[in-house]
């Protein structure tokens, strides 16, 4: 996992590093985004690289097995945090590895 920028101001710069890490042989790259105040746009992320891993399932385990409790995050948060919006699904669907 990497972070990976504000998908608002950075949007380039994500799409190439989706590029970069399928051409290293990472089949599966996923983005997740989250709310970040202390950040210019508000808005974050991280980029997961995996092969042979179910990367819609990265640690929903232990998300919700977590031993405190917290007001924000839940294991629904941290699923959620892999669903797009529709600017950034296509932005990355339209990523092709170099042949």
């Amino acid at each position: 996992m990497q972070q990976s920028e504000s998908p608002l101001l950075h949007m380039r710069l994500l799409t190439e590093m989706h590029r970069a890490m399928r051409n290293a042989g990472f089949p599966d790259v996923r983005t997740l985004q989250f709310p970040q105040p202390v950040y210019p746009s508000g808005w974050w992320s991280a980029t997961l690289a995996g092969k042979g891993a179910v990367m819609d399932e990265f640690r929903e385990v232990d998300a919700r097995k977590k031993a405190f409790p917290t007001a924000y995050y839940s294991a629904d948060i941290h699923r959620a945090a892999f669903a797009l919006p529709p600017f950034m699904r296509e932005a990355f669907e339209g990523v092709r590895v170099r042949s």
